[in-house]
């Protein structure tokens, strides 16, 4: 696993590399930067490969739409060659005749993150809390930090993490006990900042994000412990990335996908998102919708 996880970060780079290698040189030809408007020549990259995407981002939703449907409606004009007489079907009265395929099709964007488990769930949760200890030890100038029990803690974790076969009551332990190490660690949290002097937090935004997430994984989890279920309204598999949700397909492969829900309709060799949810939906309702924007 850890080899593959190697080689897909390497080739990553590597295209990374390549782009902007080819980025350089592309814009470091005399000409390329004169019909830029450059009053002289310059060895600099003339922008970040960045900038695009941050462009992008500035468009808004309904811009970026309309932009979708003329470069679709343009496409497809040119693409579409000229019948012979002799192969012209009859067409009914009134009607407009065949406009050609529409296929429409569902599926998930995988977001690539880890199967998500109660127990390893439970387990990042406390390692970041951990971490959040140390930051605000840091940040207050306290010497003797707080009692967390994380070596301990991490031993019940690997313990029952590394059985191959996990009994219920094994398992219910082990859920109990990182539950209330991460209980701990949070009433810790909130004691530091309760000693803060100053009125401004010392937690950044992501860190201030981490710290609410937590608190809402806990609750969860808390809430299907006691009442012995698996899933919850909302329910967050991952604490980097809390708005993702599982998407069930009931495929033979995975039943459970983890990522968006898009809709996708493809036209002349055209395709175009027409729905993005991270939440499931049954996309038989967007039929309406999606024909007339392709007609």
């Amino acid at each position: 696993m850890s080899k593959g996880l190697n080689t897909k970060s390497r080739v990553t780079g590597d295209c990374q590399a390549r782009f902007r290698e080819r980025l350089e040189v592309r814009f470091l030809r005399p000409t390329r930067q004169y019909f830029l408007g450059l009053k002289g020549f310059t060895q600099k990259p003339v922008f970040d490969p960045s900038l695009l995407v941050y462009i992008r981002k500035r468009i808004d939703l309904n811009v970026f739409e309309s932009l979708t449907d003329e470069l679709m409606r343009k496409g497809l004009k040119i693409n579409q060659a000229p019948k012979d007489d002799d192969d012209d079907e009859p067409t009914p009265s009134g009607g407009s005749g065949n406009k050609g395929k529409l296929q429409l099709d569902a599926t998930v964007a995988d977001a690539e993150i880890k199967f998500p488990t109660d127990l390893d769930l439970l387990s990042d949760s406390r390692v970041k809390t951990e971490d959040l200890i140390d930051h605000l030890c840091k940040e207050l100038n306290i010497s003797e930090k707080p009692r967390t029990y994380r070596k301990i803690a991490r031993k019940e974790y690997l313990n029952v993490s590394k059985m191959k076969r996990k009994p219920d009551k094994v398992l219910r332990r082990g859920l109990r006990l990182q539950i209330n190490y991460l209980k701990r660690d949070i009433r810790i949290i909130n004691g530091l900042l309760d000693r803060g002097k100053t009125e401004r937090v010392p937690f950044d935004k992501h860190q201030n994000k981490y710290f609410f997430v937590i608190q809402h994984v806990l609750e969860q989890q808390k809430s299907m412990f006691k009442n012995k279920s698996n899933s919850c309204e909302d329910r967050i598999v991952n604490i980097h990335q809390p708005h993702v949700r599982p998407i069930v397909r009931g495929k033979a492969k995975a039943k459970v996908e983890f990522g968006a829900k898009i809709n996708v309709s493809l036209q002349g060799g055209f395709a175009r998102i027409d729905r993005f949810d991270w939440n499931a939906y049954n996309e038989g309702c967007d039929l309406p919708m999606q024909i007339p924007g392709h007609i």
